[in-house]
């Protein structure tokens, strides 16, 4: 036991031996004065509480009992030991002692509220608000001080709820500031002449109005305190030593009403005031820190109302005296490096340099580096997104915006619903989001920050902040009104457009908002050609435009849409003045986008559609403004591609070769337009917009005069192989061979294999509509997905770096397309509206042959011929004789194809003769795209033509046709399933007579299945025998997951079911299990599948080779083509719906063809069903929707 201690214990017995003896004069005896003495000298610079607490007791008793003077001695060392106790909050001091001990507590009170607003330590602040509130508690309700010690309270509790952010912290901070009683103050305030002890009174005042405003919103709050403020002010001189405190204070209450009311006078007042404050000021560290960076955040939103550059300069030098005046490694300093960041963010957006937005991002993101209070946070990850988002603007650099996202993400879930800092970030991830969209196409990113912009403009209580979020969810409607073609999409933008502008009128932003107004309105006149929207456009634009912006970028926004507007006002109206009006402003747009902005060739484009108005004088400016959109490097493909097609439609007839250039280069762009981090439904939508771009080009390298013949037929058939098919080029790239890798580098080719199943993977994602809060998965999803495909685009890159695998996943070369040629033929087809051509590649090279029966327009005409034809033959509502009328009606079209198309390419070939049966049928192989691609070409002929003459005009008496989408698809074909040889059979027959929900019945389904399982005995069967699967087996039923597990085991596979074609999203188009409304065999599920075992895949189902939106014609997306990707090299499939009746003939037919020797050889699948189908049309030669239907498609 040390001294003290023992010390303690003699104290401490001898108060309870006076206590249970009821005897008091035991602590006067002389012993108690030796045993205090020791106590006391014991407890120097001891925090031994205890001790003090039981030395304090004894001399408080000593004075009750003592008289003067020695009394109030006594009395001095009780108070002098209670003050450690009261500072330790320890209860049990004599309550007449305690304004007494208070009091005396109040220099280490000082001391602590010091350390904590000096290092901004949570610990120290909560333990100053503590000890302040046990002070003001212990004070007489008529002290003086009491002013002074709420004064002190209030500032430790506004640092506590900086640190913090709690929204509880600052209500209790109003609470115990209203708990004080302002009447009281206030009649307080009253009796007090003016000096320091008013002055500090009404500052004191003027923090509890102002806080109980930002607590209320009362706007009488705010006006009171301004008042107090002011009177506070008035009742110092500059020479007093708080009066830089009352500028201050006056400047903060004045800062409040601007945020309120925008009021100029305001904000130049406050200024004014907090800088002169800032010169008067003395003190060091952490209070003057936080001066001078509330002046740069004045300045800086001067610089937001006005526009003066030296206001921004100033704000920014201000902040960075802030940090200078600031302790290191102060736990505020987060906060005031992001306001440096935001300072210099906002002056990288006006003078466009990269090392304004440079420096913003490294000061934000050592910002995020501090321990940030829990309100302040959000706002900083919303800033530093925004920073990020400028950034790719810029530079295209997807990273950033990914980033961007993900700091959005992180500021939306720091926040609290419905409250302004919550729609900030709201706001902030929506616009991120948006962009996304708008520069990659990504569905989902539009449709969350629909919902999250919804959400966000139902809770924005701020009218300013409204304003911002109505703008975002404006633009957002507009862009999927743009998508997906809703009206009510764009009504809706406009509503928001013009509900923001409505509430932006003495907004300094005005153009801003008369810029979205404006082009939202423009949107809608594209649609309805209403006069009214089109005029109350341009006014809008021109409104913008006189009001000017302070930002290069946006200023050149408002002239490229007044521009857009301007030119088809003129289509209107034919007044040179709007041209030349429109011309003007689509310059000026130009010049002010930099030659890097991603929107550099949306400005060009617009100006060029302004120029081609000018006639021929303007046509070659124009084509220059296309052209150099086309090579425009940091805009979206798409604005380039569109570049490209205007310029090569002006050039027309140029006999120089630059248009084919143009589209070539064009061509070269698609897989940009649809890369590999967008889902399947988006790269369609993408590559949509570009229907036919291949043919175009492939035509244009045609006539190209500096090329000769031969070279200009292969330089066509490259661009119809990369213009194609792009999206199976895709999937090709994951699928290609590995073999030769895993030799040189199996770790490269396992990185390859992991990155292809997680692409593969990330195709199923959450999706939401726009119309609600979508869960944070879907951005996660997509970063996801963005990451997966830089590091694969990275790994291709590293093997490609390899010797010998320069072309691996590449294009094939010119060379590499011929030789898949030396087993028959490939005739790629190509139609424009202007001319027809079929490419043919044999081992000899490229011939061309023209065909002039053929442009789109006559081939739209047979394809809409054929399919009427169909509609009619197989209505049972139609006659007999109007079905047989049809059926002439196929016959027609059928013979149209052979005339145009399939005689010229035979007679090329040298095929000018029907086939002796007997010494083996020649192959060839179609490879038509585009409409070509809805007709079948196989069944081409004049089939009324005697049977046996040796000059039977038609395609199947004189070769075996299959069908690829590309060559490299069926090289992929031929390579999928090793060596051409018969395997061991696996079969898996597949029936589906009455799925649940589908409405119809294939009563033949069943006499199917037993035919071909009488070829195929040791078939694997999944059937259901009604319309639930009853009579199954759950294992043994027709779905899905039976399906796939099945599939990889399974060298042939019989499907005999109904399948439908989805003309929204081809990739959706499915074949109907019996649980095809659940979990449905898609397109898009079949694609993802690498099977190894497949050989041939019967799809005995209607339309499995249809591809049914003319858009996507190039894009072959069908039930057979995903079979083809899976893996099967050979497909057999439907153009249109066939016969439930004679389905189950044609499989067997097929199957027993499909027998070589008693061995069923899947090799044989092309000539099997080219029997198959003539043995048909030899029987029903009058019914030709009966068997032109069936073709091949593979190797």
């Amino acid at each position: 036991m040390t001294r003290a201690d023992e010390n303690r214990a003699a104290v401490e017995s001898r108060l309870n031996r006076a206590r249970a003896e009821q005897n008091l004069s035991l602590v006067l005896e002389p012993e108690a004065l030796s045993e205090a003495l020791g106590l006391t000298a014991a407890l120097h610079d001891s925090d031994d509480v205890l001790g003090h607490f039981a030395l304090g007791w004894l001399y408080w008793l000593r004075s009750s009992l003592l008289p003067e003077p020695q009394s109030r001695h006594e009395r001095a060392a009780a108070v002098q030991a209670f003050v450690a106790c009261f500072l330790a909050g320890l209860d049990g001091i004599p309550e007449p002692l305690m304004p007494t001990v208070a009091e005396h507590a109040v220099p280490a009170a000082e001391r602590l509220l010091e350390q904590a607003a000096g290092h901004g330590s949570p610990q120290a602040t909560q333990a100053s608000v503590e000890l302040w509130q046990r002070i003001l508690e212990s004070a007489p309700t008529d002290s003086s001080d009491r002013a002074r010690y709420r004064a002190e309270l209030n500032t430790a509790l506004g640092l506590d709820y900086e640190l913090s952010g709690s929204r509880d912290k600052f209500d209790e901070t109003v609470q115990i500031m209203r708990g004080q009683s302002a009447a009281e103050m206030l009649s307080r305030l009253e009796t007090l002449p003016p000096g320091p002890e008013r002055s500090s009174l009404l500052a004191e005042l003027r923090h509890m109005f102002l806080a109980m405003y930002e607590q209320s919103g009362d706007q009488n709050h705010l006006e009171v305190a301004v008042e107090l403020a002011q009177a506070a002010l008035r009742t110092s001189d500059e020479s007093a030593p708080g009066h830089a405190d009352h500028l201050a204070g006056v400047g903060s209450a004045l800062w409040a009403r601007y945020q309120r009311w925008r009021d100029p006078a305001d904000l130049d007042h406050a200024i004014d005031l907090i800088r002169r404050a800032s010169r008067l000021g003395t003190e060091e560290g952490y209070a003057r820190a936080s001066l001078l960076s509330n002046l740069g955040t004045l300045l800086r939103a001067r610089y937001e109302l006005r526009g003066v550059p030296d206001d921004l300069d100033a704000s920014i030098a201000r902040q960075l005296d802030a940090l200078v005046a600031l302790p290191d490694g102060h736990l505020f300093r987060g906060g005031f490096l992001h306001n440096l960041a935001m300072a210099y963010a906002i002056r990288s957006r006006r003078s466009g340099h990269s090392a304004d937005l440079d420096l913003a991002l490294q000061y934000g993101r050592q910002a995020l580096a501090f321990p940030l209070p829990t309100g302040l946070r959000p706002e900083v990850l919303s800033a530093q997104a925004t920073s990020l988002t400028t950034h790719f603007k810029r530079t295209g650099d997807a990273a950033s915006l990914d980033e961007a996202i993900g700091f959005g993400w992180e500021a939306v879930a720091d926040t609290r619903i419905g409250t302004p800092a919550r729609a900030t970030a709201h706001t902030t991830l929506g616009i991120a989001l948006l962009l996304r969209f708008e520069h990659l196409g990504t569905s989902t990113d539009l449709d969350t920050a629909l919902g999250i912009l919804r959400e966000a403009a139902g809770a924005t209580p701020d009218p300013r902040l409204r304003t911002d979020v109505l703008t975002s969810l404006g633009n957002g409607l507009m862009l999927r009104f743009r998508r997906r073609g809703n009206p009510e999409d764009l009504d809706e933008a406009i509503f928001a457009a013009g509900t923001a502008l409505a509430d932006a009128l003495h907004d300094p932003r005005l153009g801003m908002f008369l810029l979205n107004y404006g082009n939202a309105l423009l949107q809608r006149y594209l649609i309805s050609r209403d006069r009214a929207d089109l005029a109350n456009a341009t006014n809008a634009l021109q409104g913008a435009n006189a009001l000017g912006s302070n930002t290069s970028g946006q200023q050149a926004r408002i002239l490229g849409t007044l521009c857009d507007a301007l030119t088809l006002q003129y289509d209107l109206e034919h007044r040179r003045r709007v041209r030349n009006e429109a011309i003007r402003a689509g310059t000026k747009a130009v010049r002010l986008t930099p030659g890097d902005d991603p929107d550099r060739a949306r400005r060009l484009l617009g100006l060029g559609q302004a120029l081609v108005r000018h006639g021929s004088t303007g046509r070659v400016s124009a084509i220059e403004a296309f052209a150099e959109a086309a090579d425009a490097a940091s805009s979206p493909p798409s604005d380039r591609i569109l570049g490209a097609q205007n310029a090569a439609v002006l050039l027309g007839s140029d006999r120089s070769g630059r248009a084919a250039d143009l589209l070539e280069a064009a061509v070269r762009l698609l897989p940009q337009v649809s890369p590999r981090r967008l889902d399947r439904t988006d790269q369609q939508y993408a590559l949509g917009q570009f229907a036919g771009l291949g043919a175009d080009a492939a035509a244009s390298a045609l006539k190209d005069p500096r090329i000769a013949r031969k070279e200009s037929g292969v330089r066509a058939a490259r661009l119809l192989e990369a213009g194609r098919g792009v999206l199976l080029s895709h999937a090709l790239e994951v699928r290609s061979d590995l073999t030769a890798l895993r030799e040189v580098r199996p770790d490269l080719a396992e990185t390859f294999v992991q990155l292809r199943d997680r692409l593969d993977a990330l195709d199923q994602h959450v999706t939401g509509n726009g119309d609600g809060p979508v869960p944070q998965v879907t951005g996660a999803a997509q970063t996801r997905r963005n990451q997966a495909d830089s590091e694969f685009t990275e790994t291709l890159a590293r093997i490609r770096a390899l010797d010998g695998f320069a072309s691996f996943c590449r294009l094939p070369s010119a060379q590499e397309l011929i030789a898949e040629s030396a087993q028959g033929p490939l005739v790629v087809l190509n139609v424009t509206e202007t001319r027809g051509d079929a490419l043919l590649l044999t081992p000899s090279g490229v011939t061309v042959v023209e065909l002039p029966m053929v442009s789109r327009s006559q081939v739209a005409d047979q394809v809409a011929a054929c399919y009427e034809a169909l509609r009619a033959a197989s209505d049972p509502r139609q006659g007999s004789r109007k079905r047989r009328a049809a059926q002439r009606e196929m016959h027609g079209v059928l013979e149209w194809i052979w005339d145009a198309v399939a005689e010229p390419v035979l007679q090329t070939l040298g095929l000018r003769s029907a086939t002796d049966y007997g010494k083996g049928w020649p192959r060839l192989w179609w490879i038509p795209g585009g409409l070509m691609s809805l007709l079948p070409l196989h069944a081409a002929g004049h089939h009324h033509d005697p049977a046996g003459d040796p000059l039977r005009r038609t395609v199947m008496d004189r070769v075996v046709s299959s069908y690829s989408p590309t060559v490299r698809a069926l090289r992929h074909a031929r390579r999928a399933a090793g060596p051409s040889a018969p395997v061991p059979l696996r079969p898996l027959l597949v029936a589906a007579p009455e799925p649940p929900g589908s409405g119809a019945r294939l009563p033949h389904v069943l006499e199917e299945v037993a035919k071909v399982r009488a070829l195929l005995p040791d078939a694997r069967l999944l059937v259901s025998n009604g319309p639930s699967g009853a009579g199954a087996a759950p294992l043994d039923r027709p779905v899905k997951t039976n399906v796939l597990a099945h599939l990889p085991h399974s060298s042939i596979v019989h499907f005999a079911c109904h399948g439908t074609t989805d003309t929204t999203d081809p990739s959706q188009s499915r074949l109907l299990l019996d649980d095809h409304s659940v979990d449905a065999l898609t397109v898009a599920s079949l694609a993802r599948m690498d099977l190894d075992n497949a050989r041939l895949v019967y799809l005995s189902a209607c339309s499995t080779a249809l591809s049914a939106r003319t858009d996507l014609l190039d894009e072959t997306v069908h039930l057979a083509s995903a079979c083809q990707l899976a893996g099967f090299r050979h497909v057999v499939g439907t153009l249109w719906e066939i016969s439930d009746a004679h389905a189950p003939d044609m499989a067997e037919r097929f199957y027993s063809h499909l027998r070589h020797n008693g061995v069923l050889d899947a090799d044989r699948a092309a000539t099997a069903l080219h029997s198959a189908v003539r043995e048909t049309r030899d029987q029903f030669p009058l019914a030709p929707t009966l068997w032109a239907a069936h073709l091949h498609v593979g190797a």
